[in-house]
């Protein structure tokens, strides 16, 4: 799980804490109300020349007694977010606030089967590609005079 993933899966945690989490497999038999946490969608894209990005899909699902209740429980998330200006606080390793932000695109809340619910969150990420290659590309020239 990476950082981001970890800020925002902190946020419902701590707004659900009631909740069973899961991040594997969710088991045979278990206890409602429940958050599943699977592995997101991941999709590349090129922001620049000397940067990239990666789109994240994350469908998180809310279970519960009744349709309704893990309705209740993802609409709850989805409000808190747009309260909050989809910023989501960045978390440290060990926990702890970072005191800076990521913003997440937007969510979507659906029904998928009897009692659970989808939260569909997106966001993106740029990183910048290695100092290396950035120095490559800019000192790279071509003489067009003979």
């Amino acid at each position: 799980m990476n950082q981001e993933m970890a800020s925002i899966a902190r946020e419902i945690i701590g707004l659900l804490n009631n909740h069973n989490k899961f991040f594997k497999e969710v088991p045979e038999g278990y206890d409602s109300p429940a958050i599943y946490f699977p592995v997101p969608e991941v999709e590349t894209a090129d922001s620049s020349l000397d940067a990239y990005d990666y789109k994240y899909s994350w469908f998180v699902k809310f279970f519960d007694k009744s349709t309704e209740e893990a309705w209740e429980s993802g609409y709850r998330v989805q409000q808190h977010f747009k309260q909050n200006r989809n910023l989501i606080p960045i978390v440290n390793e060990d926990g702890s606030y970072s005191g800076k932000y990521f913003r997440i695109r937007n969510t979507t809340l659906k029904k998928v089967d009897f009692n659970v619910v989808q939260l569909y969150i997106r966001w993106d990420s740029v990183y910048s590609y290695e100092d290396d290659f950035a120095q490559l590309v800019s000192n790279f020239g071509i003489n067009f005079v003979q």
